[in-house]
């Protein structure tokens, strides 16, 4: 017997370093299998919709794990990742094809009526946030036609009342000591306005309708549901969020806004979209976050939102910059 050619003298033995690499890819890979099977089940369990909210961060590892397998040359390990990376990405893509693409418009494209184009912001405020110069500073510069605005406190509505009193001379505030607090501002009068309660926790939305700016109606109704960390807030989410589409009929221009606390990635954000017949706004404008819990996008979930009905055309909307809060606002021009 040769040593020096037999296979059994002539193999390298396994770098413990390549070990250890591939054992954390190995981890990687799995975590994000669990991650993708487990939001198959977000209709119907808190955990899992809150897993499926990040689905964006879930492709993106899994993209990148797919690459680093193919380079090891481990193919079904790539395989199985780009299954679930496919997983992933599938409800994503339509958001990432509106920014490959560039900003185009949502909704009816022959749209003849007389409402004009119309600009509409809505910011969660963070109650505990101090830069108020800032924010009213940022509201006058975008000149909105209405404004909705969250986490409204007595702080925060003295502030507006002072440095927006004049700019928006029809406003209705539901301020809270808590994070739930409602605000909306409008240059316009309205002809309706009524706030009301979600059933399960109490917590406020507002009504609106204007009949002086198109050829029909324009319903606005402002939300903003308890964030979904156990079973009773995730049914209180859910149940507050179908009930303020069940408030709107097709007799007016429908727009349903705020911080939804919910992402367009879950299957959850789909059944509100698919009950009011309504369009996400933002799908043809990329899928920037509006919530970031870490300064940068990786660590933002898109959970503020804008939909509107069909009889509604969004030319622009755009995400604001940071301003103190932990969200961004949004700012949306539309016509119908």
């Amino acid at each position: 017997m040769n040593v020096q050619t037999d296979p059994a003298f002539t193999d390298a033995p396994p770098n413990p370093t390549a070990l250890f690499y591939f054992s954390m890819l190995k981890m990687g890979a799995l975590g994000g299998i669990i991650a993708t099977v487990a939001a198959l089940w977000a209709q119907t369990n808190w955990a899992a919709d809150l897993v499926a909210q990040l689905r964006v961060q879930w492709a993106l590892g899994l993209f990148a794990l797919v690459l680093l397998f193919a380079v090891a040359r481990r193919w079904w390990w790539m395989l199985v990742c780009l299954i679930a990376f496919t997983v992933n990405a599938i409800p994503i893509w339509p958001y990432v094809y509106g920014y490959i693409v560039g900003p185009t418009t949502v909704g009816q494209q022959d749209v003849t009526s007389g409402s004009g184009e119309l600009r509409l912001m809505s910011l969660n405020l963070l109650t505990k946030n101090r830069k108020w110069d800032e924010v009213v500073n940022s509201i006058q510069k975008a000149s909105p036609d209405f404004v909705v605005l969250m986490e409204v406190d007595s702080v925060w509505r003295q502030v507006l009342k002072e440095g927006l009193g004049d700019e928006y001379p029809h406003a209705e505030f539901r301020s809270r000591e808590d994070n739930f607090g409602i605000a909306f501002l409008s240059k316009k009068p309205w002809s309706q306005l009524e706030a009301f309660n979600s059933r399960a926790l109490r917590l406020p939305s507002i009504d609106v309708t204007f009949t002086n700016v198109g050829d029909k109606p324009l319903r606005i109704i402002g939300t903003h549901p308890i964030p979904p960390m156990n079973q009773r807030n995730w049914d209180a989410r859910n149940e507050q969020l179908i009930n303020v589409v069940e408030r709107f009929d097709s007799s007016t221009a429908n727009v349903m806004v705020g911080d939804f606390n919910l992402s367009p990635w879950s299957p959850n954000f789909k059944k509100v979209v698919s009950a009011g017949n309504f369009n996400d706004a933002s799908e043809a404008f990329g899928p920037t976050p509006t919530w970031y819990v870490f300064p940068t996008w990786l660590g933002g979930l898109k959970i503020d939102h804008a939909l509107v009905s069909q009889d509604i055309l969004v030319r622009k909307l755009n995400v604001d910059q940071d301003l103190g809060s932990d969200h961004r606002a949004l700012i949306m021009d539309f016509e119908f």
